[in-house]
């Protein structure tokens, strides 16, 4: 049986995760490029969830139909089954998802780079559940990983479409409509894009803005705006454009639900 998630849901790769926060309470443990990837995705309030394995006093090994994994784990005391029923995932408008874009970017606090991140707020319950020795002491960084704050690339875009989109950049680059790009210049290819295309690779997604931006979540910059010319610029130097299935240097462009998602009378305002 399904239950419903009454807030945002931590889920992990691994039943270990704990060991992640506990540790000497100081400190996280990051691989070699600053990234702390136990962190699967989080679900968003309203979405379902089931319990299929209780693997010690307070872990469980969960499955939803709303991420394709086989190895999710998280802590009972995310595991709040809502009062409510499960919240239909409609397709936004595009100056609905726009505005939530543009607003993290807005925000007084600039919105972090998160792996497996997609609720920018994070989950102040990790800190309730995992308290390090002493909050106040960590840097800007660890502070913001403690508590799941920000978000990652793809995690960006399902953020603001509600988990209507696809949650990873692998299904990202199949997602709805190709815009036929293969071979064309960077001016043709600006020529073509609308509010909300995707341009995307495995391990990657930038979401276009208007004619002149796009927006993006990074490593080294969080989220943020770019100039698109520039930025298709770039990607040009290391990659080729192709009409499908993008192979390690090269991207496409997707289009999502083209009555609503992009609509012609409707464009992203700064």
């Amino acid at each position: 049986m399904f239950l419903v998630a009454s807030s945002p849901v931590p889920l992990f790769n691994t039943f270990k995760f704990p060991n992640y926060f506990q540790g000497k309470g100081k400190s996280i443990p990051l691989d070699n490029q600053g990234l702390m990837r136990c962190l699967e995705t989080i679900l968003l309030p309203g979405m379902l969830f089931a319990l299929r394995e209780k693997l010690s006093k307070n872990i469980y090994k969960i499955e939803t139909p709303n991420y394709p994994g086989e190895k999710l784990y998280s802590h009972e005391k995310f595991l709040i089954k809502s009062s409510s029923k499960k919240q239909p995932i409609n397709l936004l408008s595009v100056d609905t998802i726009c505005e939530t874009l543009l607003g993290l970017i807005k925000k007084k606090e600039k919105t972090p780079y998160l792996w497996g991140g997609n609720w920018p707020e994070g989950v102040a319950k990790m800190l309730e559940l995992y308290p390090p020795a002493d909050f106040s002491s960590l840097s800007e960084k660890m502070q913001n990983i403690w508590q799941l704050k920000g978000v990652d690339c793809s995690g960006l875009l399902y953020y603001a479409t509600n988990g209507y989109t696809p949650r990873n950049t692998s299904d990202l680059v199949n997602y709805k409509d190709s815009v036929k790009i293969k071979n064309l210049t960077k001016e043709a290819i600006i020529s073509l894009l609308e509010p909300l295309d995707l341009i995307t690779w495995k391990g990657h997604v930038i979401i276009v803005i208007d004619k002149e931006n796009c927006i993006e979540s990074t490593p080294e910059n969080g989220v943020h705006l770019s100039n698109l010319f520039q930025r298709i610029e770039g990607v040009l130097e290391k990659r080729k454009p192709v009409n499908k299935n993008p192979s390690d240097d090269s991207f496409v462009i997707r289009r999502g639900d083209s009555k609503s998602m992009n609509s012609s009378k409707m464009r992203c305002a700064k």
